[in-house]
């Protein structure tokens, strides 16, 4: 992986611009719903735009912890690589773009689909875990490295968007 900490700041600034969206789908919630008081299809719709918006703003809160701990972490030298990290960092991306996509299509098979591949994250996530422990045991410096390992878990499942509890019932 790119040790890059200009990218990381850039990280770090944007994340209030994603607070700041966040609150403007929290005011155009509250408007809709006292303005046109949306009834069953409507208001789920709503409620699952809004329950999104949440999640992704708690997914950038998570990028701009990685980044400020990436930053620190790049003032030392190079621990050693663990070859999961990238693959669970793309498979995270790729589940959050498709369940996004399977709610913009209102293809509830897709959504299904991601639902299920989340337990491939999960494998990554237990296999990551013991390689960063003995890392850690080898040279607790390493510890950092394991915390943004935790945030880019957290990040990929730790919101409704990948990990609904029933996929149709809550997306449609």
């Amino acid at each position: 992986m790119k040790r890059d900490s200009e990218l990381a700041a850039r990280v770090v600034e944007g994340d209030a611009q994603v607070d700041q969206l966040e609150h403007e789908v929290d005011g155009l919630v509250v408007r809709l719903l006292a303005l046109r008081q949306p009834m069953a299809r409507d208001l789920r719709e709503i409620l699952a735009a809004l329950r999104i918006a949440t999640d992704l703003e708690r997914i950038c809160d998570y990028a701009a912890n990685v980044a400020k701990r990436s930053i620190v972490l790049n003032q030392s030298p190079p621990v050693k690589p663990v070859y999961t990290l990238p693959r669970m960092v793309k498979l995270a991306q790729a589940l959050t773009k498709d369940v996004l996509d399977s709610y913009v299509a209102r293809d509830a098979d897709k959504a299904l689909i991601v639902w299920a591949r989340d337990e491939e994250l999960d494998e990554m996530y237990s296999s990551l875990f013991r390689e960063l422990l003995t890392y850690m045991m080898e040279d607790p410096r390493n510890i950092t490295a394991s915390r943004i390992f935790c945030s880019w878990r957290k990040m990929s499942s730790a919101s409704a968007i990948t990990r609904p509890t029933s996929p149709r019932r809550s997306i449609f």
